[in-house]
């Protein structure tokens, strides 16, 4: 569970190496860790892997990989039950096996048939929840050892670490209902307890968890800096929009469906108030207008132009991807650039996605932008070309914060890293405003889940922000 860019895939290949090695000099008797190696991961970063093992492992040192995404897993389909739709042969005969989650969920039981040695899970959080397809058939493969990776063991709730150790160590976090009376109502020094339990000797045997965060344990990376910027504040037709949203919510209190519909709209028109909608991006007049009525548009744009003058490169994480489209092709005409920045959001698939942050690494120094969706790119990617990240689009769970940081400030970078943060505050309501409130809870959070293993979210997050934002603005 080390923190996102201390190097767990690297500690893996070299962890899979040394068992490759330990196995031939082995007495013959013992049969463990025979098998092929299994690491299942998701489809983007299924070419990652590959790489980093050809950029730090001896050529075939691990031998030969089957394949089993894209055209290698339509070799290997084979007509017939589940158990047979795939050829278990080549992959009980393969050193090791690259596939997906998903690909896994929907061939579980062939993959059963094959005895595998050692099962690495990256980014296992994807496993998260107990009730699906993906952890079933994680729990279905045959491995004498189980390896599981992530950065944020915690992506939602503290159930999501019952998950993933119920796979790595079974039983030793006890059941599932048990496991979540103790830990479940954000009791802090119970979640402080589970973190030592976790990061504790079993008798000889090393700690179950490995958890270091790269402020306490890697000493090369640069400086990084957070900036926010509340300035210029609403313009009139964010301010009027805003102020409509909190009217209509008056009455919303206590409903939670309606509390969550009303948390969305502020975030929206926090963003824009009227999103992508009646705008032509190709229009130097209806782009202008539009940047003007979003507080956190004019202040990205101005930021862009702070970063071009400094001859860097930044990335903009954008959730909405109408937004995304516009703010490319804007971008482009009002910062200059000699070409339109590439989107990399879920309808990028794996190649094209490596693809794209290739030619946006090789490019040669001077300004450039690259637009990313915080969910779909938050995760996988070294963009160590960048030393800036924008958030014009956040969630309220740091974690997701945390994995878009994460992109540029990694070992590789050798600049210093900003996190810049735009804030739309609105003239009335001031430190009440929905980007202040989500400002206060992500650091709050996100202290929390450092120190303790703290789920990063909670069911009361929405009716919290409800109460401190239209309840504080009713006031107002």
């Amino acid at each position: 569970a080390d923190d996102m860019g201390l190097g767990k895939t690297m500690q893996a290949l070299a962890f899979l190496v040394w068992i490759r090695e330990n196995v031939k000099h082995a007495d013959d008797r013992r049969r463990e860790l025979t098998g092929p190696i299994l690491i299942v991961a998701p489809t983007a970063l299924l070419r990652n892997w590959q790489k980093e093992a050809e950029a730090h492992l001896r050529p075939g040192v691990l031998g030969e990989c089957a394949e089993v995404f894209g055209r290698g897993l339509a070799r290997l389909k084979r007509p017939g039950p589940p158990e047979d739709a795939l050829d278990v042969e080549t992959l009980r005969q393969a050193d090791w096996v690259l596939t997906t989650y998903e690909t896994l969920a929907n061939y579980h039981r062939a993959f059963a048939r094959v005895g595998f040695s050692v099962a690495v899970f990256d980014e296992m959080q994807k496993i998260k929840a107990p009730d699906t397809i993906n952890t079933h058939a994680a729990k279905t493969i045959n491995a004498d050892f189980v390896l599981g990776m992530t950065g944020t063991p915690i992506e939602n709730r503290i159930e999501d670490l019952w998950c993933i150790m119920d796979r790595v160590a079974p039983g030793f976090l006890g059941g599932l209902k048990a496991f979540s009376k103790t830990y479940g109502d954000n009791d802090e020094p119970a979640l402080a307890e589970l973190k030592r339990k976790l990061e504790a000797k079993v008798d000889d045997a090393p700690p179950l968890m490995l958890r270091r965060m790269k402020g306490d344990h890697l000493r090369g990376l640069p400086e990084r800096q957070f900036r926010t910027y509340d300035e210029p504040g609403m313009p009139p037709a964010q301010t009027k929009a805003y102020e409509a949203i909190v009217q209509a919510a008056s009455g919303a209190a206590g409903r939670k469906v309606d509390m969550l519909r009303t948390v969305h709209a502020l975030r929206g028109v926090s963003l824009h108030p009227h999103g992508a909608a009646g705008l032509d991006p190709y229009d130097a007049t209806s782009a202008a207008e539009w940047i003007a009525q979003s507080a956190r548009l004019k202040q990205v744009v101005a930021v862009l132009q702070e970063i071009r003058g400094k001859k860097e490169k930044a990335l903009v994480f954008i959730e909405d991807r109408a937004i995304q489209a516009a703010f490319a092709t804007i971008a482009a005409a009002q910062l200059g650039l000699t070409h339109e920045p590439e989107i990399i959001n879920g309808e990028t698939g794996a190649d094209e996605r490596q693809a794209i942050v290739d030619r946006f690494q090789s490019r040669p120094p001077g300004f450039d932008l690259l637009v990313l969706s915080p969910k779909a790119a938050g995760i996988g990617l070294t963009i160590t070309a960048a030393n800036h990240v924008i958030h014009l689009s956040r969630w309220w769970n740091p974690a997701v914060d945390d994995q878009c940081n994460d992109r540029v400030f990694r070992i590789g970078q050798e600049k210093p890293v900003t996190v810049h943060i735009p804030m739309a505050v609105h003239p009335r309501y001031g430190e009440g405003s929905f980007d202040v409130k989500l400002g206060a809870l992500l650091e709050r959070k996100r202290s929390l889940s450092r120190d303790m293993l703290a789920p990063p979210v909670s069911d009361s997050d929405a009716s919290d922000l409800f109460g401190q934002t239209v309840g504080a603005s009713s006031k107002a």
